[in-house]
């Protein structure tokens, strides 16, 4: 069967109805448009592997310190334990706080019940995890990491588009 093109109305991006004249026409208008979410996406992979670094940094650093001796973590009142992971620097991540507005007060943010959901990822680990095995197998997620975000970093949105269409392209062949 044959396709009639010259009826080619379509809504454009800001929801106006647009006439195309020719397919090409609503390809470059459709380009500028779905670049723009690679943008985006690619900034949001981003901050995610990012974060993802850090939490394995802290993780692999709590391992060793508790396997070292430096960071006692049983029979200790959890008071004592949250302050010292905060001196010693260790990150919180708080799924959900990160959700919420910044607008909560400072003094709100150093609560126990904050600081216990921040560290949660430490305290939650498994106690087979503390093992020199599991440090070595965090450094090494990091490490891989670290080359992924360096990958993404260094990649174009453009170049990412480029990568699912090839990957779509071999998923239908």
């Amino acid at each position: 069967s044959t396709l009639n093109n010259s009826n080619m109305t379509v809504f454009d991006p800001q929801s106006r109805i647009i006439k195309y004249e020719k397919p090409e026409d609503i390809m470059k208008e459709f380009y500028n448009y779905r670049l723009d979410f690679y943008v985006r996406r690619k900034a949001l992979l981003v901050q995610k592997l990012e974060k993802e670094q850090r939490m394995l940094s802290n993780k692999a650093r709590f391992v060793e310190e508790v396997c070292s001796g430096a960071l006692i973590v049983s029979n200790r009142k959890k008071v004592e334990l949250l302050n010292d992971l905060q001196q010693r620097g260790y990150e919180l991540f708080d799924n959900k706080a990160e959700k919420k507005e910044d607008d909560e007060s400072e003094e709100e943010e150093g609560t126990i019940a904050s600081l216990s959901k921040g560290y949660e990822y430490l305290l939650g680990m498994k106690i087979w995890s503390l093992t020199y095995e599991k440090a070595e197998e965090l450094r090494k997620q990091l490490r891989e990491r670290t080359v992924e975000l360096e990958e993404l970093q260094a990649t174009s949105p453009s170049q990412i588009w480029l990568n699912d269409l090839d990957s779509i392209e071999i998923a239908l062949d």
